[in-house]
This record gives structure tokens, sequence and C-alpha cells, in this order.
């Protein structure tokens, strides 16, 4: 697991991360990542088992393994648990700010908008700066 391996998989998990909240079909994002990592674990559990390329030195096959599992334990927490936190993290912003009357407030029903809280009052007058003597 390579340092560049592990800043790519990380972009790829906040962009996942965004493109489904943004918009649910951002899922099949996630599904490519999905099947590509089923498709990579497969390759490197294949090579644990003694069908390595020639090209690469043979390693222990717990150490390979061990290497398997660090792959898929750092995909599952890169690829679906920080995607999982975007998404709830953006929600729970959503409905922070959810309460708050804005522009957009007049596209409601009369009885929504009474329901909403009444906004802030504006900021109280700067005063003015002194005069010059």
């Amino acid at each position: 697991l390579s340092r560049g391996w592990v800043c790519w998989t990380l972009g790829s998990g906040l962009a996942i991360g965004c493109a489904v909240s943004t918009k649910w079909t951002g899922l099949s994002a996630m599904a490519v990542a999905g099947l590509h990592a089923l498709a990579s674990l497969v390759a490197t559990v294949r090579a644990a088992q003694g069908s390595s390329a020639a090209s690469s030195p043979p390693r222990p096959l717990a150490l390979r393994l061990r290497s398997a599992g660090a792959e898929t334990w750092l995909r599952a927490l890169l690829q679906a648990a920080l995607p999982l936190g975007i998404y709830v993290g953006c929600f729970a912003l959503h409905f922070w700010l959810l309460p708050s009357p804005g522009p957009g407030v007049r596209f409601h029903t009369e009885a929504f908008r009474a329901a909403l809280p009444p906004p802030p009052p504006p900021p109280p007058p700067s005063p003015p700066p002194p005069s010059p003597p």
C-alpha cells in the first residue's frame, strides 16, 4: 500500500461522498469503486495463493494475506465510511440550517411560513465616524 494509492483512494472516497450527498445517482460511482475493490481483492488473494507474477519477488503467504486484509479495511474506511460520513454531515448541516427563513420561503404555503421562527432582527446601525477637529 503505497502513499499514492492511499491518496487516490482517499480522493475517490471524498468524491463519492460529495456525489452521493448531491444526488443518489452518485451511488453508481460507489458501485464502480466497490467492483474495482472486489476485483483487486480477488487478484491479491490469488497472488497470495501462489499464482503471483514472476516479476515480483516472492513474499511469505502470511505477509501477502495481511496486506490484502489491510487493503480491504483501508478501502472500507476510505470508500464506504468516509462517503457515509460526508453524506450524514451534509444532511446534519442542512437540518441545522433548515429552520432559518430565507429568500426561498415565499414559495411555501402560508401555513408553512407561519410555522417558521421569525427572522432575526437586523444588526444595529454602526455609529458615524468621529468628525475631525
